[in-house]
């Protein structure tokens, strides 16, 4: 597969995306970059559909679900690191 295989589904957008999916089913696999994943409703780290949901949507600068936000705050806890997107995704 190549990287226009992973193309952001953003109209415009000509990064990598990740893979978002509304559930596990295949067929509603779409590819975001991280600046589009929040914005069309999926999470930014793990690409989960969260749109909908109030801690997802309001006051929300990380763009991670809640999921993420506390494998997040254990990691930080652990080792005082952060989430940061993979530099691939942000080229």
């Amino acid at each position: 597969m190549s990287d226009d295989d992973f193309k952001c589904s953003h109209p415009g957008c000509d990064k990598v995306g990740i893979e978002c999916s509304l559930n596990d089913d295949e067929n509603t696999t779409e590819y975001f970059c991280v600046e589009h994943c929040y914005e069309h409703g999926y999470c930014c780290c793990c690409g989960g559909f969260w749109c909908g949901t109030e801690s997802f949507d309001f006051n929300n600068p990380s763009h991670l679900c809640q999921n993420c936000q506390s494998d997040n705050a254990d990691d930080d806890e652990e080792d005082g690191s952060y989430y940061e997107p993979p530099l691939y995704l942000d080229e």
